[in-house]
């Protein structure tokens, strides 16, 4: 594990493993540096940038959770209201069938 002084500049490891020599290889070749230091640097300024990306997409898909929920029940509600405006439709066509045959009676 890396033991961290006091000095931000200077990070100890007592040992690493064949994994973690295989890894570090990997980071300064993804940076195309040879300066170990300079690539500490780079990836730990990497993390951080992905790290504000990574919570700013995750407040986005947050926002966009609660929209879409928003949306699902506006639809529910205009659902509902369009399937009681055809009940009522209904109902007054009903209505007016019953008044059409009274007015022929009484004529």
């Amino acid at each position: 594990m890396a033991r961290i002084n006091p000095r931000p500049d200077i990070i100890y490891v007592k040992e690493l493993t064949k994994e973690d020599k295989d890894n570090f290889e990997k980071i300064l070749n993804k940076f195309k540096m040879t300066n170990n230091g300079e690539a500490v640097k780079k990836l730990f300024s990497e993390f951080l940038k992905n790290e504000v990306i990574r919570s700013e997409q995750f407040q986005e898909i947050k926002k966009l959770q609660n929209q879409l929920q928003e949306a699902k029940k506006e639809k529910e509600k205009f659902l509902n209201d369009t399937d009681n405006l055809i009940t009522s439709i209904s109902s007054v066509e009903e209505k007016l069938k019953a008044a059409k045959k009274e007015l022929t009676k009484i004529k």
